[in-house]
């Protein structure tokens, strides 16, 4: 989803043009859908979310509308984005002990999911529990038990 104007609002911290701003804003402004089903048409729906489906402009939004999403995360961690995708590489100090290196992973990654929910509150934009992975690789015999909270 993309919120209006919080996109706006980040485009104006990034310094843009204010001509392309005005531009962005009266594309937004006054957007309508009506759906068309085997001749039967919808009520006109206000559109106060979203870029039009299949527009080019789509999917450039949503990636600068979440240029700020890895700094986040603390510096010690690896953030990567992929269009809507977001994958974080945690790897623990080698000089602590096993049970401390899970205890460290386990408290970065429960702070870093706290931030993320914030952020994605902030800015509108829910996340998908269905589609959130957790993947962990480890060299031991027994899988660590790490708990990981998230709403």
């Amino acid at each position: 989803m993309l919120w209006h104007q919080g996109f706006i609002l980040k485009l104006y911290q990034l310094h843009c043009p204010y001509a392309y701003l005005f531009w962005i804003v009266n594309y937004f402004k006054d957007r309508t859908i009506t759906i068309d089903y085997q001749g039967h048409l919808s009520k006109q729906v206000d559109v106060s979310r979203e870029a039009p489906q299949g527009s080019c402009f789509g999917p450039k939004a949503y990636i600068v509308n979440h240029f700020d999403l890895p700094t986040i995360f603390d510096c010690s961690c690896e953030v990567h984005l992929y269009v809507d995708d977001l994958a974080i590489f945690y790897s623990p100090s080698i000089y602590l002990k096993y049970s401390q290196q899970v205890d460290e992973i386990q408290t970065r990654i429960n702070k870093d999911l706290l931030k993320l929910a914030r952020y994605a509150e902030s800015n509108h934009q829910p996340i998908n529990n269905k589609k959130t992975e957790f993947v962990f690789y480890h060299k031991t015999v027994q899988i660590p038990k790490i708990q990981i909270f998230y709403q």
